[in-house]
């Protein structure tokens, strides 16, 4: 019995290190920056925070207008060109901590004006969320090598580069969890229980898509399906209750290559199930998990690793 406990335990929790290729770390740079850029809302302009959110509810009102700076319309054109620069350092690999800190700069300033703007949302949060922890993994890493590297800061060699996509898979797993967990603790752990409610949601999602195109839809999730899950509410607890368990259990992910992309695979499945069946589109979390966890360049790699998690190539 404490033999299939301590199994049990080893694979659930023991985090499994990924020594990237270099050509993988690059593709996934290349990838994430292109995920940066259509983070942020480039059209969009602010002149005000009538409901401040995040760093706006300090109340400080030169950080404020420091954030409105960044809503005016002539900073975003100058910004959208400008930004290309940063990219290219960090998809280059050199000097990391100012070219992160600048992308820093631009996703959370923006972020906060569109969350200050009455409207909360947390569909680009996660890309802030893996600068962040790619940022202190290079200081931290920085830091360590000061001895033993003459530049660490200038150019990070595999095993910093590894450690910083590393944490940025912990990043995007530690969301999925605190995503789960909140449902829980929300409805009191009665969200499988409550999940056939959400045919009202559907109902409600499919009538704000006709206010907003005035098209009236009548196939079969708008109409249909709604009146199938009030029907046979089981089935929805089924399908709910197995996405609150991949949310759950996304940790896994970091046990491996092969988890990680039976992982990224399900989760990606499973938004776009959601997407057809209710309208909520989290396209960014999706294009970040291919990016992090499918690893398209690195599929060969992770179809051939073995159990001790080397690859045999």
């Amino acid at each position: 019995m404490r033999a299939k406990l301590e199994r049990l335990l080893k694979i659930a929790c023991v985090e499994r290190w990924i020594d990237h290729r270099g050509y993988e770390l690059l593709c996934m740079r290349f990838l994430f920056a292109l995920v940066i850029h259509d983070s942020v809302s480039w059209s969009r302009t602010f002149s005000a925070l009538p409901k401040p959110n995040g760093l706006a509810k300090l109340g400080w009102e030169p950080l404020n207008q420091a954030l409105l700076f960044f809503g005016h319309k002539e900073t975003l054109d100058v910004i959208r060109h400008a930004i290309w620069v940063p990219l290219a350092i960090y998809v280059a690999g050199i000097i990391p901590i100012p070219a992160i800190v600048s992308l820093l700069v631009v996703t959370v300033a923006t972020g906060t004006l569109e969350n200050s703007d009455g409207g909360i949302g947390h569909s680009y949060q996660i890309v802030s969320l893996i600068l962040l922890a790619q940022l202190g993994s290079h200081i931290l890493t920085t830091v360590g090598e000061r001895r033993t590297g003459p530049s660490p800061w200038l150019k990070p060699g595999l095993a910093a580069q590894n450690h910083a996509t590393h944490l940025a898979k912990v990043t995007i797993a530690a969301a999925y969890v605190v995503c789960g967990v909140s449902k829980l603790i929300k409805s009191d752990f009665l969200w499988v229980m409550n999940s056939p409610l959400l045919s009202v949601q559907m109902t409600k999602a499919n009538w704000r898509e006709y206010y907003n195109t005035l098209e009236l839809k009548d196939d079969f999730v708008t109409t249909r399906l709604p009146q199938l899950i009030v029907e046979y509410p089981n089935f929805a607890r089924l399908f709910f209750g197995a996405g609150l368990a991949l949310e759950l259990g996304t940790l896994l992910a970091l046990r491996g290559r092969r988890w990680a992309l039976a992982v990224g695979l399900s989760l990606v499945l499973f938004h776009s199930m959601l997407d057809w069946v209710m309208s909520l589109t989290f396209w960014t979390h999706m294009f970040c998990i291919v990016v992090f966890f499918v690893n398209v360049p690195g599929i060969r790699e992770s179809l051939r690793e073995g159990k001790d998690g080397t690859t045999d190539l």
